[in-house]
């Protein structure tokens, strides 16, 4: 199990570290209700080596981010409680997680769908199914700053002073 494409049906802390030591695994944030996707994208990212972590919902997931510093989100659009566009506009609000690449996940693939996960200040989109490698490869790519869409910070965010 684990392998093979998904289903389209599967306290803010005072520090935060947008580096994280070296010879670590990223960490990854993956925000989904569908307990057959999170257990299918933790298996195929700690198999990639990544170190994962999971949320069932929105706010769940802003909780973890805050608390766990992760260097990529993925959030499906349909999360409950708070769906994916607005956790992702609210971590893009925070100065800690205003920089963290966020892949925005959903079977919709309307264009209104991609246009509002963009708006609210995802880095990258992707339509459900997919296979791991084109999952591995998308968050790499975020990773060392390569992107589907150029990104711009939000005016309402704040520099830290130095």
């Amino acid at each position: 199990e684990g392998e093979g494409e998904c289903g389209a049906g599967k306290a803010m802390d005072t520090e935060w570290t947008t580096t994280r030591e070296i010879g670590t695994k990223p960490r990854i944030l993956v925000g989904d209700a569908g307990p057959d996707f999170v257990e299918w994208s933790a298996f195929n990212l700690e198999a990639a080596g990544f170190e994962v972590e999971t949320a069932a919902t929105g706010p769940e997931a802003i909780e973890k981010a805050a608390r766990l510093h992760p260097n990529l989100v993925v959030l499906d659009l349909m999360l409950p409680e708070l769906d994916g566009v607005s956790v992702c506009e609210i971590l893009r609000r925070s100065v800690l997680s205003a920089a963290v690449p966020i892949l925005m996940l959903s079977g919709w693939t309307s264009e209104e769908a991609r246009a509002l996960s963009f708006e609210a200040g995802a880095s990258d989109y992707m339509i459900k199914p997919f296979s791991p490698r084109e999952l591995t490869a998308r968050i790499r790519n975020l990773l060392s700053g390569r992107t589907a869409v150029p990104l711009s910070r939000p005016e309402s965010v704040k520099e830290p002073a130095v």
